[in-house]
């Protein structure tokens, strides 16, 4: 599916669109310079978002507001999801952050178990993960030729 620009600027006018288009994929409503925009990527990382599912189902997703809390522990620990992957707070590292198969492991999926000084800088190194796949060495190339520094 191609983007569909919808100059309307109703969010609603925008759903009920993106209901008729009558997709087999999630579809996804974001703002651009253009008015509210219909796709079946991901807009980019932070910005607020709906997602219509194929059965119509709909959900507003804040990935800046995304987080998770388990019975029985004293604090909520935050998580941001990004290219199905998760960048989760360190336990063993506060302050720094980690990538994640999933929010509620620890289980470090950066090469070399990789700690990022900043999400900033996990999210980044989800986009290297992604165009290497899963290669260490360019991993280590291309994270050091882009930040400037090794992590």
């Amino acid at each position: 599916m191609k983007r569909v620009r919808f100059n309307r600027g109703n969010t609603e006018s925008a759903i009920n669109a993106a209901k008729r288009l009558q997709s087999d994929k999630t579809l996804y409503i974001f703002p651009t310079a253009n008015g509210l925009t219909i796709e079946a990527s991901k807009p980019p990382f932070g910005l607020q978002h709906y997602t219509v599912q194929p059965d119509g189902s709909v959900e507003y997703i804040d990935d800046e507001q995304v987080a998770s809390f388990k019975e029985g522990e004293e604090e909520m620990k935050s998580y941001t999801e990004y290219a199905g992957l998760y960048v989760i707070d360190s336990n063993e590292h506060p302050g720094c952050y980690l990538i994640s198969d999933a929010p509620e492991h620890g289980c470090n999926m950066a090469p070399g178990a990789t700690y990022f000084a900043s999400k900033e800088d996990a999210l980044r190194a989800i986009d290297i993960l992604k165009v290497v796949d899963g290669d260490g060495q360019k991993f280590w190339h291309l994270l050091r030729a882009i930040t400037g520094h090794s992590v």
